[in-house]
């Protein structure tokens, strides 16, 4: 009995965990116009969130690493940047609640001289983040890698107009 009232108590909890939605969602997309990568940081809470930028190399901050790679999927080059909203650098970076902040990266600042932007076929961007949610004095952490794709491949196949 008390096993089949326990079972019934696991089965009504699982779907809570299930939709339960976190704090913080990281996603991108790349503009091919601008050769830009954007970077969207979302606050999922009502409360007001900061992210603490990596401060002088460091590993404790919030920091992002650019693998740029070329058609056949060869590192062409890291970049680590921090998550920041202007050319000045910020210690933090403040996230309204249940909103998103959107940082950009142009892809010819990430790519070394001796390439070209066009050389650039996709960028895997590795995410760490530090963040604090305000008012639950939650402080945590963050990683996710997004993949970023910045050439698509047009082929006109005989036959096809």
């Amino acid at each position: 009995m008390k096993t089949k009232h326990l079972l019934l108590a696991m089965l009504m909890l699982f779907p809570i965990g299930i939709t339960a939605q976190s704090d913080f969602a990281i996603s991108a997309s790349y503009l091919p116009y601008e050769n830009t990568i954007l970077i969207h940081l979302a606050n999922n809470t009502d409360k007001p969130m900061r992210i603490r930028n990596n401060y002088g190399g460091g590993t404790s901050g919030s920091h992002i690493q650019f693998i740029l790679k070329d058609k056949a999927g060869k590192e062409i080059s890291l970049f680590e940047a921090g998550f920041l909203e202007g050319v000045d650098y910020q210690r933090f970076v403040d996230i309204s609640p249940r909103s998103t902040k959107t940082i950009k990266y142009r892809l010819r600042s990430l790519t070394p001289s001796s390439y070209d932007v066009s050389e650039v076929y996709s960028v895997e961007a590795r995410c760490y983040i530090h963040y604090l949610i305000s008012g639950k004095n939650k402080y945590d952490f963050f990683d996710k890698v997004l993949t970023i794709n910045t050439k698509q491949d047009l082929m006109i196949y005989p036959g096809y107009d």
